[in-house]
Order: structure tokens, then sequence, then C-alpha cells
């Protein structure tokens, strides 16, 4: 059942390969480099065991910094988690993407850093990295580092660590406010490969 899941994921992915090289222009981020392969378990398992077989893989691409690991397929409609952030004491809501990506992800995709570092991968420290344009939303010309942003859909406040490039994760369409964090929500997990 693995097998056939991994042989349908990677038919997808090649389609989705073919799909992006009929887009024209610079995305910012790996396009030709990249295959994502969605992962699904079996579908006999209960839900205790498909949260381990969850665990399990998260386990195994930490080990290895060859596969990173996201929420979603990069450049689907449904790559991201639309939400809203506020800085916290105040009431202003920002409108934002959120997306899952971990740092080994990031770096197969491409996802270029302009300040800071990648948020680490284990979550547990509630940081999150933010892209050019949801710093400049938010705050302004005031350096985002260090900065503490409350994500709506979880209730979490996050410690910006990072700021990345403007570049096409979500859509093809023009970049959009995007935070990247660590906590895996979805629950099918998404493997990215370097193409060699």
């Amino acid at each position: 059942q693995i097998a056939l899941a991994l042989a349908l994921s990677t038919s997808a992915a090649l389609l989705a390969r073919g799909l992006q090289h009929a887009v024209s222009g610079p995305s910012g981020v790996a396009l030709d480099d990249t295959i994502a392969i969605q992962l699904v378990p079996p579908a006999d398992a209960t839900r205790a065991q498909t949260a381990a077989w969850r665990r399990d893989i998260l386990t195994l691409v930490r080990q290895d910094n060859s596969i990173g690991i996201t929420d979603a397929v990069p450049l689907s409609r449904i790559a991201a988690l639309a939400t809203m952030v506020r800085k916290p004491g105040t009431s202003v809501d920002f409108s934002t993407d959120a997306f899952a990506m971990s740092r080994t992800a990031a770096d197969i995709y491409g996802v270029q850093l302009v300040a800071g570092r990648w948020a680490d991968d284990d979550g547990a420290h509630s940081e999150a990295v933010i892209n050019e344009s949801l710093a400049r939303r938010v705050f302004g010309d005031d350096a985002a580092i260090g900065q503490s942003l409350r994500l709506d859909f979880d209730g979490e406040t996050y410690t910006i660590v990072g700021v990345a490039r403007d570049a096409q994760v979500v859509t093809l369409d023009a970049a959009r406010p995007l935070i990247h964090i660590t906590r895996w929500y979805a629950s099918l997990p998404v493997m990215l490969v370097r193409r060699e």
C-alpha cells in the first residue's frame, strides 16, 4: 500500500512539474529542481496508527537533510492556511497565509532568508519566519526579528526569528503575506526532495 501511495504521489508530482514548466517568469523558488510527494497512510489504518505513522515520518525526515517536509504541496491552491496575525497588545488583525515548512524544505525549495534564521524544526519554541510582505505590512520600517505575532488559527504567539524573501510559495500569483511555522497540522505530510 505504501508503494502504491508513493507511485501515485510521484505521478502527481511529475504532472505538477510539467505544469510548472508551462509557467513563465521568475517565481523566486527552485521550481525546476523540486519534487513534492504527498504521503498517504494505509487506507485501513486507525486514527492511532495514522498518528504514529505521521510521527515516524516526521522523525525520519528530521534525521535526513536531503528531505524536507511541508503541510501541503507548494503552489497548490490549498498550500497554505488563510488566517490572521496580530501583534500582542493590539487589536489590529493582518490577513496572511500560514505555511508549515521545515528548514530543509525551505532550502530544497529555494526560499531565501533576507534576515535572521530559520525556525527550529521541532516546533517546541514557537518560532516563525515571515516573508517581506508580511514584515512590511505588520512592522513597517521597524525590524521584525525578535518581535512576536499571535496566529489566529491556533491561538499561539510566535517569536519572529527570520524574514524570507518574497517568493511564490502558495500560488503563482504575486507573493502574498506569509508566515512559515514548523508545527504540523495537516494530516498528510508532503516530502520535498531535490531533483538531481
